[in-house]
């Protein structure tokens, strides 16, 4: 009798396996469909490419040649790049931007299933908590589109369990190569070192300093490289975004909550609905509940310090302006609620009528966030085809098959367009281009006006921009673009940039995203 108690015993936990096991094979399943269909790669993702493959030519860490200018938030991921280039080739960097992101996903996936495990949640609060995170369409995105932010959460996810753990030093490293990802990850290593406190006095100076030791290569470089360790991006996006937005901050508050949701097309107008304010509002009440639940514990009442740090931040600093920034602390509110609606199952199982309620209610949400996800595929693969490839991508195609090789360009969209063109580029936002921060910090916003200063052979604008900008010059007597030309129109959704009273719809703004011209100087 006992050896069939202990055979039964076996059986159950392989079974609890195979379902763990399961969920993670749905998660790779998931994610490489999304792949395959959207065929996406983020428009900002290229500039990284591009000081990739710089650094793999030997040129160093630049955008254009000769210009020692971080214009790239993550130094690691860049230099991660370059070794593939190096190794395979530079037509092959999206394959390996995508397969470093998917690897940092799914370990991103193990490493929170260990630490779950190590706290001793049951096996079905586990089984919620990871599967909220492989169905949220948003997440597919983000591990596939090829940035740096599941690079992130990986490093966040392991750096936790090792602080779990009690393995100091290799916290440090990790929190210490996090830095390197993205450095306004700071928060989550003030954060530990400030619970570590009261846990193990001793092991902060082993955590600080593993994570110095591990980031100081960076600070010197950085230091004597670019003059500073924070990414020029950082300060271009302050004045491009920040600086001079006036809304309230209860409405940035507002916009990060609709960033939460399961795909970013709901941020666009009419198309955030009644049940998706009750889907957010349903994960961020259950995330709230679970931290209350397990206040005493500290290991986990630090994530939940964490994200909620981050959204005041993002608040109060209005880097509202991008999903990415939210997804550490979408990806920890779903981890709490999961964890809470296990719970719940937990509470309810052996009630026959809770029973079957909860099992209805899960499966209809659980098809609900699915469909999200259906709907958001066919647009984003629209934006693929039209907005990056017919149109971004043909535009610097045509630059690098046209122009001089020194020729210079003025642009907005500096991702697809700069990386295909390998022109030197001036870029309106300021990422590249101290001079556009300079400018912006006099008060001269209209990229209109930087022309004569930045004095560029080549212009990539909007259909409808450069109708306001002849317009502007005609009516204000300017001459900005006196001696311009257009050269080519690329306008693959037939976009008419003449009609300004259109409803602002996803298509519309697809089709707007996807006309540009080509201007020239004589």
């Amino acid at each position: 009798m006992g050896i069939k108690k202990i055979i039964s015993s076996n059986v159950r936990i392989k079974k609890s396996d195979l379902v763990i096991i399961g969920i993670l094979v749905l998660a790779i399943s998931l994610r490489i469909v999304w792949t395959v269909y959207t065929n996406h790669t983020f428009e900002d993702a290229f500039i990284t490419f591009q000081y990739a493959r710089r650094i793999s030519q030997g040129s160093g860490f630049v955008y254009n040649e000769g210009e020692k200018i971080c214009g790239t938030t993550t130094p690691l991921f860049s230099l991660l790049l370059s070794f593939w280039i190096w190794v395979f080739s530079e037509g092959s960097v999206i394959i390996g931007a995508k397969i470093f992101t998917m690897v940092a996903s799914i370990s991103s996936l193990i490493f929170l299933l260990l630490s779950l495990r190590s706290l001793n949640f049951s096996t079905v609060q586990q089984g919620f908590a990871l599967s909220l995170l492989v169905i949220w369409p948003k997440l597919w995105l983000t591990d596939t589109g090829g940035m740096e932010t599941s690079l992130v959460i990986f490093f966040i996810t392991s750096s936790w369990y090792m602080f779990i753990k009690r393995k100091p030093v290799w916290t440090g490293i990790l929190l210490g190569l996090m830095l390197w990802t993205r450095i306004d990850t700071i928060i989550w290593v003030v954060l530990i070192s400030v619970f570590e406190l009261f846990r193990q006095r001793r092991d902060i100076i082993k955590i600080l300093g593993a994570t110095i030791i591990t980031f100081t290569p960076w600070l010197i470089f950085a230091f004597l490289y670019f003059g500073s360790p924070i990414p020029y991006t950082i300060v271009a996006k302050q004045f491009a975004y920040s600086k001079y937005n006036t809304l309230p901050y209860h409405k940035h508050l507002f916009t990060l909550f609709k960033r939460l949701g399961p795909v970013n097309s709901l941020i666009y107008p009419g198309n955030f609905s009644g049940f998706v304010v009750v889907l957010i509002s349903f994960v961020i009440i259950l995330a709230i509940v679970e931290s209350y639940i397990i206040r005493k514990d500290r290991k986990i009442l630090l994530l939940s310090i964490f994200s909620f740090s981050e959204i005041i931040l993002l608040t109060f600093t209005k880097a509202t302006f991008t999903s990415r920034y939210v997804i550490p602390s979408l990806y920890i509110f779903l981890l709490l609620a999961g964890l809470c609606i296990g719970q719940i199952w937990e509470n309810v199982k052996s009630k026959l009528f809770l029973k079957y309620l909860f099992v209805f209610v899960s499966m209809g949400l659980f098809a609900y966030i699915l469909s999200f996800g259906v709907r958001e595929a066919v647009i984003i693969k629209n934006v693929q085809i039209n907005n990056h490839q017919k149109s971004l991508q043909r535009i610097g195609e045509w630059l690098n098959e046209n122009t001089e090789q020194d020729a210079t360009v003025q642009l907005e969209p500096l991702g697809y367009a700069g990386y295909y063109a390998n022109r030197r580029m001036l870029d309106v936002v300021g990422l590249i281009t101290p001079t556009v921060v300079d400018l912006k910090k006099s008060g001269l916003l209209n990229p209109h006006h930087y022309i004569p200063i930045l004095e560029p052979d080549y212009l990539v604008v909007h259909c409808d921009d450069i109708l306001r900008w002849l317009d502007d010059d005609q009516s204000n007597n300017l001459n900005y673009l006196t001696g311009f030309n257009k050269l080519v129109t690329i306008n693959p959704l037939d976009f008419d940039p003449t009609i300004t009273d259109a409803q602002l719809t996803i298509d519309y703004i697809i089709r707007r995203n996807s006309c540009y011209e080509i201007w020239g100087s004589q």
